[in-house]
Order: structure tokens, then sequence, then C-alpha cells
């Protein structure tokens, strides 16, 4: 079986097939050298090329998270100002509402409020004061007669008038001869009803005596 690798011919033959093989292989492998450095470079280039669009799809991601965000900050940020600008609005009618019953609510004064006026009244002089108000006004009536009470207890002389004077208008009056120049029982007399919540004015009448206060209680305002 081996006998050719005794012939000098043969094996002559044997070498130079081993040696043109050594040589395509050599060829070969150069080439496949070649070709795996420059698919080692497109396989670069590609990942690279990938990379990039996986940048930019997660850049368009992160953008289109950051829009969805701001919008829903600003939804957030509308529904909240709604939600103030609501709430304001139902305090505001609270209030009002709360202003309209007060207003309907007929006026009276309290223990407080009574300890309050007389203590404040008691620190002027007392005088005479004739009280009017509106007949026809049951809440009228019943205020100006807790106030009669009430001046009584302070030592004043009080004489219910029955009526109400002239062009007085709604509220309380308190009317003297020059209203700019009130004297100290008619300022007293303000400033206890002030004191106990109550607001009034000043009106003159030029025919009255100096030592009478006009005191009319009209409607409530």
């Amino acid at each position: 079986m081996w006998s050719w690798w005794d012939s000098l011919e043969a094996v002559t033959k044997f070498n130079l097939w081993m040696q043109w093989l050594t040589g395509v292989f050599t060829v070969f492998a150069a080439v496949f050298g070649i070709l795996i450095l420059f698919s080692g470079n497109r396989m670069g280039k590609l990942q690279a090329q990938q990379d990039d669009a996986i940048r930019e799809q997660n850049k368009a991601r992160e953008s289109q998270l950051q829009e969805r965000l701001s919008a829903a900050e600003g939804a957030a940020r509308n529904q909240s100002e709604e939600i103030a600008t609501a709430k304001g609005k139902q305090v505001e009618a609270e209030r009002a509402l709360q202003e309209m019953q007060d207003r309907l609510k007929p006026r009276h004064l309290d223990e407080k409020q009574k300890v309050t006026f007389l203590d404040t009244l008691k620190t002027y002089p007392a005088g005479q004061i004739q009280i009017g108000y509106t007949e026809s006004d049951a809440e009228t009536e019943s205020f100006a007669m807790e106030l009669h009470v009430l001046l009584r207890e302070a030592k004043w002389d009080v004489s219910l008038g029955g009526f109400l004077r002239p062009n007085v208008g709604k509220g309380i009056t308190i009317g003297v001869k020059d209203a700019k120049q009130p004297p100290a029982r008619a300022v007293g007399l303000a400033k206890a009803l002030a004191a106990a919540g109550f607001d009034s004015k000043f009106h003159s009448w030029g025919y009255a005596d100096d030592d009478l206060i006009w005191f009319d209680i009209g409607q409530r305002p």
C-alpha cells in the first residue's frame, strides 16, 4: 500500500502537490483574512448604524414621553386652576349667601353685645333721647324696643316717638342739631353701637334742641 513512498518520483510529486496545496490554502487564508477584515469593518459600521437608530428611537420616545408629560402637567395645572376658581366662586357665593342671611336676620343684641354696648355707653354722659321707628315693620319695632330698654338701663331719659322722621333713610340715624359737631353723648351712643356691631350715621336737624337726641331706627340697609 505504501510502496509509492519508496519511489523518488512519487514522493517528489507528492511534495509538489503539498506545496501547491499549501500555496492554495495560503491564498485562501489571505482571501479569508481580507474577507474577515472587511466583514468585521462592515459589522462595525452596521452596529454603529443600528446603535444610532436605537438612540434616535430612544430620543423620539423620550421626546414623545416629555410631550405627554408636559401635556399632562398642563392639564393638571388647568384642572387645579379650575378647581381653585370653582372653590373661589364657592367661597364667594357662600360669603354672599351669609351676607344676605345676615341682612335678613332680625337685628338683636346678645348678652355679650349688651354688655359691650352698656360698658361703652356709660363712659359718656347720658341725656334726653327720643326713639323713632317704622311702626309697620315688626323687626324695626322689636330692635327699637330692645335699645329702649338698654338706654333706660344706662340712665338715659328715653321716650318713644313711635314714628320715623322723614328723610333719614334706612339703618340707624342719630339726629342732632349739627351733625358735624355732635355732642359727646351722641358720639358715645354711636361708639356704643359700633362696639356692639351696628353702624349708625349722624343727621342734622336744625330745629332740634341742643339737649335732645333724635334716635331713628329705620329698616335694615
